[in-house]
């Protein structure tokens, strides 16, 4: 699942997947562009706040 993939991250997965719109049971192979796209946009403003 992409929560496993994201724990690495230092910000909390779950909190990540939401603001994206990902469904948490995906596997990462499974995201769209989109889906990636949104996930770093979100981890980029955790990290900058």
């Amino acid at each position: 699942m992409i929560r496993a993939s994201l724990k690495g991250l230092g910000v909390d997965p779950l909190i990540l997947i939401e603001e994206a719109g990902v469904d948490p049971t995906a596997r990462a192979e499974q995201l769209s562009i989109e889906e990636f796209s949104a996930l770093a946009r979100a981890y980029v403003a955790h990290k900058q706040s």
